[in-house]
């Protein structure tokens, strides 16, 4: 049992060790990973929910600290604020189980505290601040009982924080209390700082204490306030100064990904979006699709599982740079990699804020695939930079890339992997050591493939996971969350078929072709084609993301200025034209995306989207032409066109005399005929063993009724309803 003690408080005593402040630009350390911490804003004032979250957080990264054998450490960032002490208490106690002990509970202060926000930070192992921040007056807000003021004195002998002291702590309880920084020699011979109050100061001098020097920290009398710059020069409270949560990672020597925070429900939002096989267009769009739609959705944490040998370079470089982009801060994405994600997919792999395989998995071996290799490793440069990896170790994955050493600081020891150019191009000396393994073991220009542990070792990814159940732990996914694959199916397939040039052109062409023959056989069944076309246009706009409500309200409001002038206004002028440029350019405009273009990109996607577009206009005129001629004949939309006794189905539809009529030709003003169909205002009338189109000068008038022709402009006649 007395061992099992000693080995114990040893563990508990490492967690105190400082961590390194610096980390290798450009290149991850080699055998000495980032470590694994958290950042945790707390509620001010402080509730039982954020206390919650402390130890749901501090649980987890005490896991796994045990699993790797290095300590975690959760950085607290504590706001300005009032609260209850009792509170305050709940949140030390939580902080000073032994269920964390592998746990290193850091404080980080951006802003000015006092009162209960700042006991918070005197019960953690360091304190990190910024160095224009003040550590005020401890009873601000707080109503302290005796017994409250000798558990903060307590703090101190806790020995936490190496630059806390029960001095400190009263001259921040009490004004009266003067704070002094004496330099001692003790009986070895050896100097040693303490801060000390007026009281202690003269009891050492009492004891024949030899003091080399005093220096007056806070006089008596004033504002009990420390400045953070001045203490952590004067070696007090306040260990290292940060000017924003990036700097306190780099500090500690965290990763990027730390800064991801929790939330204050204790609920991580995870999806899961699966990707399988090998990656095109299809699964492109419904990776984009799913990822604009978590963000949406708000998703805290997108696991993107892999599962695939390749794939379309610029596809796969596309998704990749998409999910590099995506900050952390909104949505924390993890590549998942149970299996395989070598050739391209490996591309998308690299671009997720973490990266996790299991441990036999394979990632890497990235072609070329017809395009210069240089330009891959350029993307891949990009990548790294983006998501803080290693170069060098990432540019190996691709084939034909420069060959990766293992390089050495002669200043501090650091080691990174490096290319010789990324070397050379370094700030600081770098001795260059063993070429990669991987490398050194095949042909100088074939692609590396590393395993889910190698990965790990190098510090490309984390700790390998044997399934999903272990992925939960590893990035903090609780237990309750149901996590279902969101995967490709036969409908993102289709949506991808749409959204093509080919499938946009059968769609408007199928649309007017049936709005036409609508038009000349009113059956409302081509309607109904009309509109199914046009809603699956823009439907796979919609979802493409290359179309919204601007697009579709064009749209509507184009063919609603066209039926305007085809069925109420005489004549075709200004809406009819207004209406035809509406339609095109809300189909242009639901074809592509503009934003962030330059003004010749802009002309040029406009192009490329109008060719469809015009493609099928030229299609539907060929169309018109024949369904003109023979639209009658057909054995079944004959019945529902109205065609003049005695026509002949072979020959034309009208005589080319009765296409132009004048004042001079067969129809004349003052001649009555009979309606065939109802003129609304447009429809038929016969006269003689002629069947004319003809327009109402009023209102409608119904199939049946005599009207009288009162004007006739070109082919253009006007009739009217007469009574004989």
């Amino acid at each position: 049992m007395f061992m099992k003690q000693c080995l114990a408080t040893i563990l508990f005593l490492c967690t105190w060790l400082p961590l390194p402040a610096d980390e290798p630009q450009g290149a991850a350390a080699v055998g000495n990973p980032p470590s694994r911490g958290r950042f945790v804003t707390l509620p001010a004032p402080l509730s039982d929910a954020g206390i919650s979250m402390v130890a749901r957080v501090a649980a987890g990264l005490h896991q796994q600290a045990l699993q790797s054998g290095r300590p975690a450490v959760l950085v607290l960032q504590i706001p300005p604020g009032t609260g209850r002490f009792g509170a305050v208490r709940d949140l030390i106690a939580v902080m000073h189980s032994p269920q964390y002990a592998q746990v290193r509970f850091v404080a980080w202060l951006p802003q000015s505290v006092s009162g209960s926000q700042l006991a918070v930070a005197l019960a953690c192992h360091e304190i990190v601040a910024s160095g224009k921040a003040d550590l005020g007056d401890l009873r601000q807000g707080l109503s302290l009982e005796p017994g409250d003021e000798q558990y903060l004195l307590s703090l101190a002998d806790r020995g936490r924080n190496a630059g806390l002291s029960a001095a400190v702590i009263r001259s921040l309880l009490d004004p009266a209390a003067a704070l002094q920084r004496a330099v001692l020699r003790d009986a070895a011979g050896r100097q040693k700082t303490q801060f000390l109050t007026d009281e202690e100061l003269r009891g050492l001098q009492a004891q024949q204490q030899e003091i080399l020097s005093v220096q007056e920290i806070r006089a008596a009398g004033t504002t009990p306030s420390f400045n953070a710059e001045r203490a952590q020069s004067a070696g007090f409270l306040v260990t290292r100064l940060a000017a924003d949560r990036a700097e306190v990672a780099r500090q500690l020597r965290l990763s990027a990904e730390s800064l991801r925070e929790p939330t204050a429900a204790g609920v991580n939002k995870v999806r899961i979006l699966e990707l399988k096989g090998m990656l095109g267009r299809a699964a492109r769009d419904f990776a984009t699709r799913e990822i604009r739609r978590a963000k949406a959705d708000r998703v805290e944490t997108l696991v993107v599982q892999l599962d695939s040998t390749g794939g379309d370079l610029p596809v796969c470089q596309e998704l990749a740079m998409l999910l590099a982009e995506t900050d952390s801060e909104q949505m924390h994405t993890v590549a998942w990699i149970p299996r395989t994600a070598t050739g391209a997919a490996a591309m998308v792999a690299a671009g997720c804020a973490e990266i996790v395989l299991s441990p036999e998995a394979a990632w890497g071996d990235i072609p070329d695939a017809g395009q210069p290799a240089a330009a891959i490793v350029q993307f891949m440069t990009a990548i790294a930079r983006l998501r803080n990896r290693s170069e060098g170790l990432l540019q190996s994955m691709v084939s034909g890339a420069e060959a990766v050493f293992e390089c050495t600081s002669p200043a501090d020891g650091r080691r990174a992997w490096m290319t010789e150019t990324e070397r050379r191009a370094q700030p600081q000396v770098w001795q260059a050591g063993q070429q990669l393994a991987e490398q050194a073991m095949q042909q100088p220009s074939a692609a590396v493939v590393l395993t889910g542990q190698r990965a790990f070792e190098l510090g490309l990814a984390l700790e390998p996971c044997v399934d999903l159940d272990s992925l939960r732990q590893r990035v903090g996914i609780s237990a309750e969350q149901v996590l279902t694959p969101v995967r490709l199916t036969w409908v993102d397939r289709f949506v991808t078929l749409l959204n093509s040039k080919g499938g946009a052109f059968v769609l408007i062409s199928l649309g007017l072709i049936f709005l036409y023959i609508e038009l000349h056989a009113p059956s409302a069944i081509f309607g109904i084609g009309t509109v199914l076309c046009f809603s699956l246009f823009f439907w796979s706009r919609f979802l493409g993301g290359t179309a919204g409500v601007l697009e579709l309200i064009l749209f509507l409001l184009g063919f609603g200025l066209l039926a305007l002038e085809l069925l109420v206004i005489p004549g075709f002028g200004v809406c009819g034209i207004t209406g035809i440029g509406l339609v095109v350019a809300s189909l242009v405009m639901a074809s592509q995306t503009f934003a962030g273009l330059t003004a010749g990109q802009t002309l040029d996607r406009a192009a490329r989207g109008f060719m469809p577009i015009a493609g099928a206009l030229v299609t539907v005129i060929a169309a018109g032409v024949v369904l003109s001629r023979f639209l009658p004949s057909l054995p079944w939309l004959n019945r529902m066109i109205l065609t003049p006794p005695g026509y002949i189905p072979e020959g034309p539809r009208l005589r080319p005399d009765l296409l132009s009529a004048d004042t001079g030709g067969p129809v004349r003003i003052g001649e009555r005929c009979q309606t065939v169909s109802p003129l609304r205002p447009a429809g038929k009338v016969q006269l003689g063993d002629m069947l004319l189109d003809v327009v109402s000068e009023g209102g409608w008038v119904d199939a049946g009724q005599a009207v009288e022709v009162v004007q006739v402009e070109g082919n253009r006649v006007v009739v009217r309803a007469t009574s004989v």
